[in-house]
């Protein structure tokens, strides 16, 4: 899976401005210039290598059921329902609301929603069939990748070391919370809109990995989130059902 130029530069961009939010408060009891940018440097890495694997990831999703993804930052391209009335260039909204956040509250509160990959259709075989569209229940499984990668990464981390990882394991957990918001481009508006069952069975997979991986063994408490997310999911399909 290929990436363009564009793309590279979106993903560092991207890093760079995740890096910017997760790295501005280094949490130390007073200000040294160099550790704060050891620890930036640290986050920005961290920040990098979590956005390749999800765009990976994306890719990789789209690719299986018969698509092509392309990576691109959050941005608002038009600001009514005419096409003719489009920012120029487009909003980086994300970035924009991340790094407020960040600087008004000094570090302190994490707010951010950056990815916002784009999936397209093309002609794939399929049965000896050509099919020209994904079906917009495999469109919110190929989106759900990205988020899912977000949560296991923290909780590799987490495996590996809580105290060394401690503010990529938060960034990756809240980076895979805020994309499951149904909002304009973000994964999670396709999950939604793709399978209102299965977006309700991965929002909370992930916000139970993340509650109880706070006081339990991130391997349990993922076995314990993903059966609590399936059982409420199976619930809400025999009551549709019935």
């Amino acid at each position: 899976m290929e990436l363009t130029k564009k793309e590279v530069k979106s993903i560092f961009v991207a890093s760079l401005i995740i890096a910017v939010v997760f790295g501005f408060n280094d949490k130390s009891e007073s200000f040294d210039i160099v550790y704060w940018l050891l620890n930036f440097g640290f986050v920005f890495l961290g920040a990098l290598i979590s956005t390749f694997l999800y765009t990976f990831a994306i890719k990789w999703g789209a690719k299986h059921y018969g698509g092509k993804a392309t990576y691109h930052i959050w941005s608002i391209r038009q600001y009514f329902i005419r096409q003719q009335m489009k920012f120029e260039p487009p909003i980086p909204i994300g970035v924009v609301i991340g790094l407020l956040v960040t600087l008004f509250s000094f570090g302190k509160v994490y707010l951010l929603a950056i990815h916002a990959p784009v999936i397209e259709s093309h002609k794939v075989a399929k049965s000896g069939r050509l099919f020209k569209n994904i079906y917009e229940t495999e469109m919110a499984k190929a989106h759900s990748f990205g988020p899912l990668t977000l949560l296991i990464l923290g909780l590799l981390l987490q495996v590996i070391n809580p105290e060394v990882f401690s503010t990529l394991i938060t960034m990756n957990y809240l980076l895979a919370i805020y994309h499951l918001i149904p909002v304009s481009e973000l994964d999670g508006t396709h999950i939604f809109f793709g399978g209102k069952i299965y977006y309700i069975f991965l929002v909370i997979l992930t916000l139970a990995c993340v509650i109880f991986a706070q006081f339990l063994s991130p391997v349990l408490a993922a076995f314990i989130a993903l059966a609590i997310a399936l059982i409420i999911a199976l619930i809400i399909l025999f009551s549709v059902l019935a």
